[in-house]
């Protein structure tokens, strides 16, 4: 697999494999796919910091707007069949939170910025733990991405 790092460079590269491995580790239903990732603010120039990640992990990089209404998130999210969901700050955690019963498919939330309450995991906690498991075994990482390819996205 071979993707464009825009405007990241090497050290885009770098946290790659720990993204990714976090992403496995905790996010075990993101091998299947179906990933959302909730962060389209002002910071979503960032996003292409975790895309590589999510992508070598087996995710699917989706944006949703902040601004959209719960049930427009909801509707995202089910269609999608989302089992992860990235969200930027703790505002648009709770709009997700408001729709989580309704979305069934969705098993974990990731939050990028903020304290997240019980039941949500952070970004730097994801991190850590893949950079943890790096360190233990970075073939891992090889293994991770090799193991996606076209039909890890198709139907």
């Amino acid at each position: 697999m071979t993707f464009l790092a825009v405007g990241g460079g090497r050290s885009l590269l770098d946290r790659a494999p720990g993204q990714a491995l976090g992403c496995r580790s905790r996010c075990a239903a993101m091998a299947s796919g179906g990933t959302v990732r909730l962060d389209h603010g002002p910071q979503h120039p960032r996003a292409r910091d975790r895309g590589p990640g999510i992508v070598h992990a087996g995710g699917t990089a989706i944006s949703v707007y902040n601004t959209l209404a719960p049930e427009q998130v909801e509707y995202v999210a089910n269609h999608s069949e989302a089992t992860v969901a990235f969200v930027e700050d703790e505002a648009f955690l709770q709009k997700f939170l408001s729709i989580r019963a309704a979305t069934p498919h969705l098993q974990h939330l990731v939050l990028i910025r903020g304290s997240a309450p019980a039941g949500v995991m952070t970004w730097d906690e994801l991190v850590a733990k893949g950079k943890e498991l790096v360190a233990k075994s970075p073939a891992d990482f090889d293994a991770s991405w090799k193991a996606v390819g076209p039909k890890t996205w198709s139907a």
